[in-house]
C-alpha cells in the first residue's frame, strides 16, 4: 500500500480547488447566473435598511434576515461585471463587498440595532435668568445638550433614514458610539470650511495625477526626456529597489486616501455648504480629518492606532499596569485586604490576541478584493482562487502588522522604554521612531503587499516584480474616477 505524504498545504489546496469547482457550478445552476455580483450588493444592502422598520423578533424582520443573508452569499458566489476589466477597480469593489457584509453582521445581525444605536439629538437646554443678569442688561447663554433618540418612535419613512445614516456612518459621529481617538481640528466657518474642503479634494487629486505620471515616467524609461544624458541618470536613479521601494509606497497611500476623500470631501462640502442630509452632517464638527497628526506616527503601534487608523485605536493599546485590586475583607479569616493581581501572561494573552483578532478581520475584509477579482470572467485565468495564491495576501500583510506591534512593544520592553508617558519623547526617540515604522511600512506594504497582489492580478513585467508592483500601483491610482485635474492637464495639452 502506498504511503500518503499529504501535507496540510496540499490538503488545503485540495479543499479549495473543490470549493472553487462548486462556486462555479452553483454559479451556472443559478436561475440569475448573468446577474453581477454588485446588484446582489445593492439589494442586500436595501433590504438591511428596510430590516428595522419592522419590530425586533416579530417575523417579518426574520424574513428580511433571511433574504439579506442570501442576497449576500449571492453577491458573493456571482461573477464580478465582465465588462470591467480593470483589477484595480475589481479589488477595490471586493473589499467594499467586505466592509459591507461585516458592518452589515455588526451592526445588524449581532445586536438589535434600536436599542444599541442612537443617534443623539442637539436640543436647547432650557436657561433661567436671575435679577442680576435682568438689571444689567446681560444676554443669557445659550446652553446645548445632547439627548439620545429612541428610533423605534420614528415614524416609518424616517426610521428607514434613520436606519441608512447607520449603514453609512464610519466612526460614529452624532451617534452614541463614537469611536475614540477622532483627531481633533480647527473649528471654522461654514465659507472656510468648504474652500479648505475644496482645495484638499484639489490638492488629493492633483497626488494622484503626479504619482501616476511619475510612474508612467519610470515604468517607460524617461522616453519623454530629450537629453539622452539625463535620461540615464534618471533611469539610474529611479531604478534603484530603494526609491522604487519609495514610490510604491507612496502611491499605494495616496491611491488609499483618496478612497475616503473622493467620497468624503464633495460629502462634506454638499452637507455643510448647502445644508443639506442629516441634521449632525450638516456641522462643521462632525467631518474631522481621516488621519491623525504626523507627529503621532513615531512607532508601529502609533501609526496603527492615532494616525492613520481611529478604528484601531482601542485593539492598539499598549497593555497597561494593572493596578491592584482588594478582595472583600473577611473580619473573622482575613483582618487586613488582600491584594488580588491578574496574572500576567494572562493580561498579556488577551490584549495581544485581540490586537492579532482585529488586524485578521482587517485582513479578512482585503482579502475580498482578490476574491472578487477570481470572480471576474475576463481576470479570473490570471487569479487562481487558492489563498495561498492570492486571496490570502491581505492577510498576511495585516497579521504582520500585528506582529510587528508585538516586537516593537518586546524591544521597548527590553530597552526599558515607556511609550506610555505622559511626557512627550525626547527628539532622539521621536525621529528614531519614525525611521523604524516608515522603514517597517514601505517594506512591508511593498513586499508583503503590493508584490505578491501585482503577481496575483497578472501583472508581469519583465525587468523583475519591483516593476510589476509599480504598473499595478499606477492602474490602482489612474482608476479613482472623479479626477478633474488629470482630465484638465489632458485636454490642454491635447489642445497644444
Amino acid at each position: 500500500m502506498a504511503t500518503s505524504n499529504s501535507t496540510p498545504k496540499s490538503i488545503l489546496d485540495n479543499l479549495l480547488t473543490s470549493g472553487q469547482k462548486t462556486l462555479a457550478h452553483s454559479s451556472t445552476l443559478s436561475p440569475w447566473k448573468n446577474t453581477p455580483n454588485a446588484t446582489f450588493l445593492l439589494l442586500s444592502a436595501f433590504i438591511a435598511t428596510l430590516t428595522p422598520l419592522f419590530a425586533p423578533r416579530s417575523l417579518p424582520r426574520r424574513g428580511l434576515f433571511t433574504l439579506h443573508l442570501v442576497l449576500l452569499c449571492q453577491a458573493f458566489l456571482a461573477r464580478a461585471p465582465p465588462q470591467v476589466t480593470n483589477p484595480a477597480i475589481l479589488y477595490t469593489s471586493g473589499v467594499l463587498l467586505g466592509v459591507v457584509s461585516a458592518r452589515a453582521f455588526d451592526r445588524l445581525w449581532f445586536c438589535i440595532p434600536e436599542e444599541k444605536f442612537h443617534r443623539l439629538i442637539k436640543k436647547k437646554r432650557t436657561t433661567t435668568q436671575n435679577d442680576h443678569g435682568k438689571k444689567n442688561g446681560e444676554k443669557p447663554t445659550v446652553e446645548y445638550e445632547f439627548v439620545k433618540e429612541d428610533a423605534l418612535t420614528l415614524p416609518p419613512f424616517q426610521r428607514w433614514l434613520w436606519a441608512l445614516e447607520l449603514a453609512t456612518v464610519t466612526r460614529g459621529i452624532g451617534w452614541d458610539w463614537r469611536i475614540s481617538g477622532i483627531p481633533a481640528h480647527t473649528l471654522r466657518s461654514r465659507r472656510n470650511f468648504v474652500v479648505f474642503s475644496l482645495l484638499q479634494l484639489g490638492a488629493m487629486y492633483t497626488g494622484l495625477y503626479l504619482i501616476s505620471y511619475f510612474s508612467r515616467a519610470i515604468l517607460n524609461g524617461f522616453e519623454d526626456v530629450g537629453n539622452p544624458q539625463l535620461r540615464e541618470r534618471l533611469v539610474w536613479v529611479m531604478g534603484n529597489t530603494v526609491v522604487l521601494y519609495i514610490v510604491i509606497a507612496a502611491g499605494w497611500a495616496m491611491t488609499i486616501y483618496s478612497h475616503f476623500g473622493m467620497l468624503m470631501f464633495p460629502l462634506a462640502i454638499l452637507c455643510v455648504g448647502l445644508r443639506v442630509g442629516p441634521q449632525s452632517w450638516q456641522e462643521v464638527e462632525a467631518w474631522p480629518p481621516n488621519f491623525g497628526n504626523w507627529r503621532e506616527a513615531y512607532s508601529i503601534r502609533r501609526w496603527w492606532g492615532p494616525f492613520s487608523a481611529q478604528r484601531l485605536l482601542a485593539p492598539t493599546t499598549p497593555p497597561r499596569r494593572q493596578h491592584p485590586r482588594h478582595s472583600p475583607p473577611i473580619p473573622a479569616l482575613l483582618p487586613e485586604p488582600k491584594i488580588l493581581f491578574s496574572p500576567l501572561p494572562i493580561r498579556l494573552f488577551k490584549r495581544y490576541a485581540h490586537l492579532l483578532l482585529t488586524f485578521f478581520i482587517s485582513g479578512a475584509i482585503h482579502s475580498c478584493g482578490t476574491f472578487n477579482i477570481s470572480r471576474s470572467p475576463a481576470l479570473s485565468q490570471h487569479v487562481p482562487f487558492s489563498p495561498i495564491a492570492g486571496t490570502d495576501i491581505d492577510l498576511y500583510f495585516y497579521l504582520l502588522q500585528g506582529v510587528g506591534i508585538m516586537l516593537e512593544d518586546f524591544t521597548c520592553w527590553t530597552l526599558g522604554i515607556n511609550d506610555q508617558s505622559a511626557q512627550p519623547p525626547t527628539q532622539l526617540r521621536r525621529w528614531l521612531g519614525y525611521a523604524v515604522a516608515i522603514t517597517f511600512h514601505i517594506y512591508t506594504r511593498v513586499v508583503w503587499k503590493a508584490v505578491p497582489l501585482a503577481r496575483a492580478h497578472g501583472f508581469v513585467d519583465g525587468r523583475g516584480e519591483v516593476y510589476a508592483a509599480l504598473s499595478a500601483m499606477e492602474v490602482g491610482a489612474s482608476a479613482v474616477p472623479g479626477n478633474f485635474v488629470r482630465l484638465g492637464v489632458e485636454q490642454w495639452m491635447g489642445s497644444r
